[in-house]
């Protein structure tokens, strides 16, 4: 197994046994991300447009080259749509939704879910956000006054908890005072055993179901069902309407366009997608601001000039108004990007151009996000902190976009 790319002749890393390319999964605590870039580095030194790696003993197909990328992802997109995410619908149905289906599943819950996610549903449940992030700045306030240090990612990932709990789950917690929804939520991100146990699903999926592991810790799992039970019944009996993403789901599942188990699944998937992602993207907003003085300097000089325009009200319309806000993201994303690398699975052999080199049906494919954003060729300075790379004027030169 180990002889695979040998035998296919393409460009590969020397593996061992039996973790293949990774050091050992269970003592060593480098990431998946980092790994990748250094796959990607090292295929990149070699001059190869795209590269093998080994996952324990399954072989994953690495695409350096950017238009092969490009041709992955997008134009021959229909070759390469399936995820290959690791799912046990018969142990934990609510863990099957967008982010872990694929094929026609995927697209019909794609074609249910797509209108819940357009700007303007995103705009309702603004007021929301901004009420929960509002137990944040008295938290902040109040750590200023005492003078005592303060945990800038436990911080930001309570106000994720509590934008998630009021938009999502339909509740209305303070993650600084009662930390329960909050422990819930990190239990199943960061839990001890959470990164081992989906390494092993999804390096050995069908041995994984055979012992019945569930994609989610089933404890906390069965925690957030209980809450969505309890507040669906709540605004059934009450008559409640409220202007959140659970309402959003409950008018689909009244009209018959969802199910029970589909409803609860994509309130979960509102909290994967938007948990560890949001609370590591601020994280690192704060911290190339407190590294780069300057820049915060600039950045709060247009917030308080744009505040102004719109009567010190932080709305919905002065946020999309900070250009330079949107800059700084973007850098903080490309930088440090909280998904560092995508995976694909290939559903028919295909051929890459102007080669001999077949990616074979069922290959799993890795692509090293990190990598590319690391590359001085796609982004001088890499290692620099620059959010001018997203102005109007630079993206455009920018060959990833």
């Amino acid at each position: 197994m180990l002889t695979y790319w040998k035998r296919r002749n393409i460009p590969y890393l020397e593996p061992s046994i039996p973790f293949g390319n990774f050091e050992n999964s269970i003592t060593n605590t480098k990431s998946h991300g980092l790994y990748f870039k250094e796959f990607y580095d090292k295929f990149k030194k070699m001059g190869a447009k795209c590269g093998g790696i080994y996952a324990y003993v399954v072989p994953v197909f690495v695409p350096i080259d950017l238009e092969i990328i490009k041709l992955l992802l997008v134009k021959d997109f229909q070759h390469f749509h399936t995820r290959g995410f690791y799912t046990n619908e018969r142990d934990q149905p609510v863990s099957v939704n967008l982010f872990t289906v694929d094929g026609e599943r995927w697209r019909l819950l794609r074609t249910k879910f797509t209108p819940v996610f357009t700007s303007a549903k995103m705009k309702i449940m603004y007021e929301l956000m901004v009420a929960a992030s509002k137990t944040m700045e008295d938290h902040l306030r109040e750590h200023a006054r005492k003078k005592v240090p303060l945990d800038v990612k436990d911080c930001v990932g309570r106000m994720t908890a509590n934008i998630i709990g009021s938009c999502a789950f339909g509740i209305e917690c303070n993650s600084y005072n009662d930390s329960k929804f909050h422990k819930i939520l990190k239990a199943i991100v960061l839990g001890g055993t959470a990164y081992i146990r989906i390494l092993f699903c999804n390096a050995l999926p069908d041995l994984a179901r055979f012992l019945k592991i569930p994609l989610l810790p089933a404890k906390e799992t069965n925690q957030l069902c209980d809450i969505l039970d309890e507040t669906l019944n709540y605004r059934k009996e009450s008559n409640v309407l409220r202007n959140d993403f659970l309402q959003l789901v409950i008018e689909m599942k009244d009209k018959e366009i969802v199910n029970l188990t589909e409803l609860k699944a994509q309130c979960i998937l509102f909290f994967l997608a938007g948990f560890e992602t949001s609370a590591t993207t601020m994280t690192f907003v704060l911290f190339e601001l407190a590294c780069n003085q300057n820049i915060q300097h600039k950045l709060r000089k247009e917030i308080n000039e744009v505040l102004v325009q719109h009567d010190n009200k932080m709305t919905y319309e002065a946020i999309a108004n900070m250009k330079y806000l949107d800059m700084v993201i973007l850098e903080t994303l490309r930088k440090h990007p909280p998904v560092p690398f995508l995976n694909r699975v290939s559903v028919n052999d295909f051929q890459i151009p102007d080669s001999d080199m077949i990616v074979e049906k069922g290959t799993k494919i890795m692509f090293p996000v990190l990598g590319l954003h690391h590359d001085p060729e796609y982004f001088p300075e890499p290692n620099s902190f620059i959010p001018e790379r997203f102005s109007d004027e630079n993206k455009s030169k920018i060959p990833l976009l």
